[in-house]
């Protein structure tokens, strides 16, 4: 199976992809995809409390650890279910819900999106 195959069968999709070479380079662009976020989250991805940083000071802390990452958000559908617990389900990919996921190669990012989808599944699956 292809990977656009492994993404279609898992029900998710990266929107702002990005790779990381350099806060110069990359810093904007991931910049951007990270302003989608809050605090919390990116304490939590990263280990660090990125409150109060600027934007510049964020990349030059980011480039120490995370030089040749590809980062992006991971979206997936909404699931309506029929009832709870229900295998019948519909779903449109104008309501989602996503995730910011980072992964030292692509094939490393896209096993974490399917994971992740794959929970975020069953999440809705159960109410």
């Amino acid at each position: 199976m292809n990977t656009l195959e492994i993404l279609q069968d898992a029900t998710v999709r990266f929107e702002k992809l990005t790779y990381f070479t350099g806060a110069e380079e990359d810093g904007p662009d991931l910049n951007e995809l990270l302003q989608e976020h809050d605090d919390a989250k990116l304490k939590g991805l990263f280990g660090f409390d990125t409150e109060g940083l600027g934007d510049q000071e964020l990349m030059l802390s980011l480039e120490e650890n995370y030089t040749g990452y590809f980062f992006a958000n991971a979206h997936t559908p909404i699931r309506t279910h029929h009832k709870e617990g229900s295998k019948g389900f519909r779903y449109s990919w104008s309501h989602t819900t996503f995730t910011l996921i980072h992964a030292s190669s692509f094939e490393e990012l896209v096993d974490k999106a399917v994971v992740w989808a794959k929970l975020e599944h069953e999440r809705m699956k159960n109410g």
